[in-house]
């Protein structure tokens, strides 16, 4: 059940839980519950999702800190919280990207060469998507890292 509202989470945690700043307009009407619908990324995603990250581990490290979890399962729980400000995206906790890439290279080897098919059926899967783009996201930069040198790089 967490894994399929998890993308509704941060706009609940943001909407109900962290005091709006001075500089936001203020909205009209109590949101006490959670059953409302939420944006899943609201427009200001990098500062909302910073608030979310920071809100949402705090939580799960007081799991941790209460031993109701274990290190492992509160590193799975963990949101990265702009772990590498050069991958140029809204990174998702370990466990909700778990198994997607070995799912997304299945389905590579299994499209035949068909870029459009394979590219919607990646699609069809928010959390494969963006454990795919994360994924090439990071490659990049460590390719980036490793070639030194502007004749190596072109």
């Amino acid at each position: 059940m967490l894994r399929s509202r998890f993308e509704s989470l941060p706009g609940a945690f943001n909407a109900c839980l962290i005091p709006d700043e001075k500089s936001e307009p203020k909205r009209k009407g109590l949101r006490a519950t959670f059953s409302c619908n939420y944006a899943e990324i609201p427009p200001n995603k990098e500062k909302e999702a910073a608030r979310f990250a920071q809100l949402w581990n705090r939580i799960i490290s007081s799991f941790r800190d209460e031993d109701l979890i274990d290190d492992r399962e509160m590193n799975l729980l963990l949101v990265p919280y702009w772990a590498d400000r050069d991958l140029e995206l809204i990174q998702w906790p370990p466990f909700l990207l778990a198994s997607k890439i070995p799912i997304a290279l299945d389905m590579a080897k299994d499209s035949n060469g068909k870029d459009r098919e394979l590219k919607k059926r990646i699609e069809a899967d928010n959390y494969m998507s963006c454990a795919v783009r994360e994924c090439y996201a990071s490659f990049r930069n460590i390719i980036r890292f490793l070639v030194q040198g502007n004749r190596e790089k072109e």
